[in-house]
């Protein structure tokens, strides 16, 4: 079969990170092996027009880059959307057998468009949807969409025996891991056990050949899937479900990586970005050192390294020595609360002062410079007091060690326990929020916090902002991301009461 696989570019702060999406790259080569005939269309190829044909090269509404949305925003950026030309998705759709789609929730508004685009040239072409969004909702995806059928999960093994499959209709109901459309209704076949480690290992490494000349400046390894915990906020599909590549796979994998270095934009600095885009690179903390040791012997002239990881591998282990020997970029942990008890309602597994003992130890190896600490703000169970505890930590852990730090507001995603949970937790929002474009506006974060006023909220901006001009004016070299600011205009006060959660979800929070 000749197979298209794409995905969606949004068009308002976009979450595009500089990295391929590695798993157009993996699923193609996994494709080609079965014996079929791959194009991939990246989404920074995309060529995509506005109803007047100029193209939309910036994200639209750019004074809103730095904001959530009104509700005038959304009005406008929904007649954006709608009226959203994808050029070269209907050539490239014209000579395909099946079209493949992989989308997030940020995305999914896009990938509506796209299909009833490829309708419009194709009405009788399968289009195949997966990814993160599909997997979590498939009935909702399947219901909103002109797909015919959903890869819930690992796409590797399920995405060819559908292709297999798609001739004899019959033959559908026997894949497990799919969803589709029968009749007007959505029939969901039992659920395909994830792909484990030796598959894994034994996945043909992805087809970077197929990389657009110039669209990155970074590109991606994967050495493990999935992660041991469970954090509440977190809507990674494959929690507790950690996979991993031996170390000489790892290798192997990272070599192939390297040898697209020709593939790849310069960048002003003459390095490149080398991203382990795992969930969790240190859910075996020895594989991890040994991974770490042989980088260390690698040639990485013009490269630098990318990774994320749970704070407490750097504790009892060589892990921040074997950093310090290798051309570390950023080393990032979610760190998500700077209160104890908010660490525990997010079963983050941390406390503070374990945080702090961690950077102690990557500050006696020389690399706190490449740690970065991610923090979500306005989780369902914040309150002023927690928000505050929270903002005056990392004032203090980048002050002190001169650590990146990262803040953004809570924004609820399908698949998380919190999501599962949002009618107890008092959430009135479903996956009608990511239909349109609410899901980044101003009312979805008073839904999703309802705890939380906005002047609430933008006092907590304010005084980040504020403590940032000083760093800055002090000379203070360390990364410090400011969260979107609120829409509209409040004074930065701090003494709005929040609203109480009921008692019975706090004390299960506990």
């Amino acid at each position: 079969m000749n197979v298209l696989l794409t995905a969606p570019r949004v068009a308002l702060v976009d979450i595009f990170t500089g990295l391929p999406p590695l798993a157009l790259y993996q699923l193609a080569s996994v494709l080609r092996e079965a014996g079929h005939i791959v194009t991939v269309l990246d989404p920074a190829s995309l060529d995509i027009r506005l109803s007047d044909g100029t193209p939309l090269v910036d994200p639209v509404l750019s004074k809103k880059r730095d904001g959530f949305l009104d509700d005038t925003d959304l009005a406008a950026l929904e007649c954006v959307a709608n009226g959203l030309e994808f050029v070269n998705l209907r050539a490239a759709a014209a000579q395909a057998d099946v079209v493949g789609i992989s989308a997030n929730s940020y995305q999914w508004r896009y990938a509506q468009v796209m299909m009833q685009q490829l309708r419009s040239v194709r009405p009788d072409v399968p289009i195949v949807l997966g990814g993160p969004h599909a997997t979590h909702l498939p009935e909702e995806a399947l219901a909103h969409s002109t797909a015919d059928y959903v890869v819930r999960g690992d796409g590797e093994r399920t995405f060819p025996a559908l292709l297999t499959a798609i001739p004899d209709a019959d033959s559908v109901a026997q894949v497990p891991g799919v969803s589709f459309k029968r009749h007007g209704h959505v029939i969901h076949n039992p659920p395909a056990r994830p792909i484990g480690a030796e598959e894994l290992e034994r996945l043909p490494l992805p087809a970077f050949d197929l990389l657009p000349d110039g669209a990155y400046g970074s590109i991606g390894v994967e050495s493990a899937r999935g992660c041991r915990f469970a954090c509440r906020f977190c809507s990674v599909p494959t929690i507790r479900t950690w996979r991993a590549r031996s170390e000489s796979s790892t290798q192997r994998a990272v070599r192939h990586a390297l040898s697209f270095t020709y593939k790849l934009r310069p960048s002003p600095s003459g390095d490149h970005g080398l991203t382990f885009v795992d969930d969790n690179f240190t859910g075996d903390v020895g594989r991890a050192e040994a991974i770490l040791s042989w980088l260390s012997t690698a040639d990485l002239a013009g490269w630098r390294l990318f990774f994320q990881a749970r704070a407490h591998a750097t504790l009892h282990s060589r892990i921040p020595q074997l950093l310090a020997a290798i051309p570390i970029a950023s080393y990032e942990m979610g760190i998500e609360s700077g209160s104890d008890v908010g660490m525990k309602r997010a079963r983050k597994s941390l406390t503070v002062n374990v945080v702090v003992q961690c950077l102690e130890a990557m500050k006696a190896a020389g690399v706190a410079h490449a740690a970065c600490l991610s923090f979500i703000l306005g989780l369902p169970w914040d309150d002023p007091a927690t928000l505050m505890e929270t903002v005056s930590f990392e004032q203090r852990v980048h002050a002190r060690f001169g650590v990146a730090i990262q803040n953004s507001w809570y924004n609820l995603l399908p698949g998380s326990w919190i999501w599962d949970n949002r009618d107890q937790l008092g959430i009135t929002v479903g996956h009608e929020a990511f239909e349109g474009h609410f899901y980044i506006s101003e009312s979805m974060l008073s839904r999703v916090t309802p705890g939380l006023t906005r002047d609430v909220r933008w006092g907590v901006y304010e005084h980040l902002r504020s403590y940032w001009m000083l760093a800055s004016l002090s000379g203070a070299n360390a990364v410090f991301r400011l969260p979107f600011a609120p829409s509209g205009s409040a004074a930065p006060v701090l003494g709005s009461q929040a609203g109480e959660l009921p008692c019975s979800v706090v004390s299960s929070l506990d």
